[in-house]
């Protein structure tokens, strides 16, 4: 360390005996590059004296050297490259005291830039000093400067004392202004080194939070399995030891554009901050996250050349929170697949670093581990819960199968076991055998229509199609037929035929289309209040490919849950408002959906809950087939019907209550 021994003592400060002339009214430029130093302009950064307030620790050293000296005044200046600092001044007039001093006000940065103590008697004729503005301004006559050193011998400031009155400045006042100095760089250091002490304190604590919050998130990256909980702790996390001052994950959800993504999970602001302002596109910016090329840090994105090149906003919307520091990792499961992206941003610039990167880059593997985990958890918990529904879906289909062939098997045992009893009472004449054996008959047909329905469902669900014996089949007179049929077991319910046309004929399977019909029909009745009246409507409409007939059942029953609409087809699936109220299996609309779809038709279904539903099958009219069309076929006319099914065996598939 350089001393501050009274053998420095003299009148002219070594290294700066440049021209006079110019020493006066600029730095030379000796003094300039000594100034400039970088390792001493470090020194005076790491004390962090620079603009600090006035502290007693260091005014009480500056009056006492006003005191002993008996000088109009005495300074404590720190010396950057632009500015002399008055960290504690007595005698210095305003606005000097608090703004600073020039560095070329004054005598200072001669001492510092020598690092020798540096003695003027009279500064007003001292050809050297003689023109500076601070010796014409302040009225500064005899000054006395020490410059104040660090421990590796940095030149950080002065400590000096100066009067408006020549002096010759003795060795004990050197020595004096020398100890004031040390007094005053051991306060700089002690405060600094405890400055340092402290900082380095909240590191640890800044570290042992850090180590907390990675080993909080690897635990539950481990043992939890709800992806929500799982990305929601990884955006907290990485918020928190980014810096950031929101963070969000957003996860892939293409759109036919390549452009769609949605907001998975939100820290820091409120997520209906997130949720006014539009989502994220496939941009300039977004692009290299959300396809997983790389991670995007920029210290201010307003610079960046990928930033506000894309419409319509061309940058931010004007709602948008305050983005200048931007961070943004892919999220990148293990077969390369993006799941979707990481991205933080805070109001201030340059406040992602390398450290707060490799943060983000960590947890966001962990995260696409996790995820890919909780996903396939997910699915496996789905398929249970679908296979649960379809075993309880078969249960009923088979208690829906056994009534339905339990009635003509009983019908046909009653009728079998009272011909026999009139037979051994010798009662058994032609017209007793005539209505039994029709009994028997028509239950044996009607065993036989279910055993077929049952063979088309497995059929359906073996994703074989269907055998079609397609004829000439009027529509109005299928119809017609059928809701005759029918009336007897609507339970109170009439059955209403509107046909906007006398005939549509088709090419068409009756036995299965007078399932459908029934089908529907039956969902319809069992499903609406009693007493109101179910509509059968038929009319024929042109398309661009042909033309169709459309068949529609209007109801006013419960209607089907918006929830369960998309699903309304699906096989064992029943409307949420009915599975546990009403028997049925789940099949109806299933197996019409298809019967219907192997016909090259549609059928759509139109519900709200609570006030009833629409199905609506559409059939095209011609059939593209030419080596059919080339053989005969018989028409269905008003007067003949083919043998009248009953209910499908899933005959409770509701139109109305989302029996699909």
């Amino acid at each position: 360390m350089r001393g501050y021994g009274v053998s420095s003592l003299g009148t002219s400060p070594p290294n700066v005996q440049a021209d006079a002339r110019t020493m006066s009214t600029a730095l030379p430029q000796a003094v300039r590059s000594h100034l400039d130093d970088p390792d001493r302009l470090a020194a005076v950064a790491r004390l962090g004296l620079l603009g600090t307030p006035r502290e007693e620790a260091f005014d009480r050293l500056t009056r006492l050297a006003a005191r002993v000296l008996s000088v109009r005044g005495a300074l404590v200046t720190v010396t950057t490259a632009e500015v002399q600092f008055c960290k504690s001044s007595v005698g210095l007039p305003e606005p000097w005291a608090s703004s600073g001093l020039p560095l070329t006000y004054g005598l200072c940065p001669y001492t510092v830039a020598s690092g020798e103590p540096l003695l003027v008697a009279d500064a007003r004729t001292d050809p050297r000093f003689h023109d500076n503005p601070g010796v014409r301004e302040l009225g500064l006559a005899s000054y006395a400067g020490v410059p104040l050193l660090t421990s590796d011998g940095q030149a950080i400031g002065a400590f000096c004392a100066f009067d408006d009155r020549p002096r010759t400045w003795t060795a004990e006042d050197l020595q004096t202004l020398e100890d004031l100095a040390a007094a005053t760089m051991t306060e700089v250091e002690l405060r600094a080194t405890t400055a340092a002490m402290r900082a380095r304190a909240a590191t640890l604590r800044e570290e042992g939070a850090t180590l907390e919050i990675i080993n909080h998130v690897g635990r539950l990256l481990t043992a939890e399995l709800d992806l929500a909980t799982l990305v929601q702790a990884v955006t907290d996390a990485a918020t928190a030891l980014t810096g950031a001052h929101f963070g969000a994950f957003f996860y892939n959800s293409l759109d036919e554009r390549g452009e769609h993504y949605t907001l998975h999970a939100i820290a820091g602001v409120p997520r209906e901050v997130f949720e006014q302002l539009p989502l994220p596109r496939n941009t300039a910016l977004f692009g290299p996250t959300f396809r997983g090329d790389a991670t995007v840090r920029s210290a201010d994105v307003r610079r960046d050349e990928r930033f506000g090149q894309n419409p319509p906003y061309f940058g931010m919307p004007a709602s948008h929170l305050p983005v200048v520091s931007y961070l943004a990792v892919p999220v990148i499961a293990r077969a390369g697949r993006v799941l979707g992206g990481l991205f933080f941003g805070h109001p201030e610039p340059g406040i992602f670093d390398e450290r707060a990167e490799r943060f983000a880059v960590g947890l966001a593997a962990q995260a696409a581990v996790a995820v890919e985990n909780a996903r396939l958890y997910q699915q496996a918990q789905d398929e249970l819960a679908a296979r649960g529904r379809a075993e309880a879906g078969k249960e009923a289909f088979l208690d829906a199968v056994a009534h339905d062939l339990g009635n003509p098997l009983t019908t046909v045992k009653g009728q079998a076991q009272l011909l026999r009893r009139r037979a051994q009472q010798g009662r058994a004449d032609l017209a007793t055998l005539e209505v039994g054996l029709g009994a028997i008959e028509t239950a044996t047909d009607r065993a036989t229509r279910l055993i077929a329905e049952l063979t088309d469902a497995a059929r359906l669900e073996a994703q074989r199609p269907l055998d079609l014996r397609r004829s000439a089949i009027d529509l109005v007179a299928l119809a017609e037929a059928s809701i005759t049929e029918s009336q007897a077991a609507a339970a109170g319910h009439p059955l209403q035929l509107e046909a906007g046309v006398a005939e549509v004929v088709g090419l068409w399977d009756a036995d299965r289309l007078t399932r459908v019909l029934e089908n529907l029909v039956a969902n319809a009745v069992k499903y609406s209040p009693a007493g109101s009246t179910v509509v059968v409507r038929i009319n024929r409409e042109e398309a661009p490919d042909g033309p169709l007939a459309v068949l529609s059942i209007v109801d006013q029953g419960v209607g089907i849950p918006a929830a369960d609409l998309p699903h309304i087809f699906e096989r064992f699936r029943r409307g949420g408002n009915v599975a546990d109220r009403v028997a049925g299996s789940g099949l109806g609309l299933w197996g019409s959906q298809r019967i219907v779809a192997q016909h090259g038709g549609t059928i759509a279904i139109d519900s709200t809950e609570g006030r009833g539903t629409t199905v609506t099958v559409r059939l095209p009219l011609e059939v593209n087939d030419e080596e059919y069309l080339m053989t005969p076929h018989p028409r269905l006319s008003r007067q003949q019907r083919p043998a009248a099914p009953t209910d499908l065996p899933s005959s409770e598939g509701n139109s109305s209550s989302s029996d699909a």
